[in-house]
């Protein structure tokens, strides 16, 4: 996976939006570098400030959880939908979870998706 990590953030450094997911996948597991939420944070929040829906959901989840951030489920909420918006299924699935539970945002999110 070190192999991995250097080819992503080459990618991610010339602006590749999957390569910067792909990189923050690989911080919060450990795989090629060292585990880091708080770099998968950093490399999340660059691909979804570009759009894109996987790590839009990637924030959600790590906002849901509060690994490399404080738990905020409101700030999961708005990720999630987000990505939801743009069709991305795990996000959506998290949403109904979330509304199930009686989280009152999703509910309205969910709302505002279909």
């Amino acid at each position: 996976f070190a192999e991995a990590a250097r080819w992503y953030r080459e990618a991610a450094s010339r602006g590749h939006v999957g390569a910067m997911n792909n990189l923050g996948v690989l911080y919060v597991n450990g795989q090629g570098v060292e585990q880091n939420y708080a770099e998968a944070m950093k490399w999340y929040r660059k691909a979804a400030d570009n759009g894109n829906e996987y790590a839009m959901c990637n924030l959600g989840s790590r906002y849901e959880d509060g690994k490399g951030v404080e738990k905020n489920i409101d700030e999961a909420v708005k990720w999630y939908t987000k990505a939801a918006h743009k069709k991305q299924k795990k996000a959506l699935d998290r949403l109904k979870a979330l509304a199930e539970d009686g989280n009152t945002q999703a509910q309205s999110s969910l709302r505002s998706i279909h």
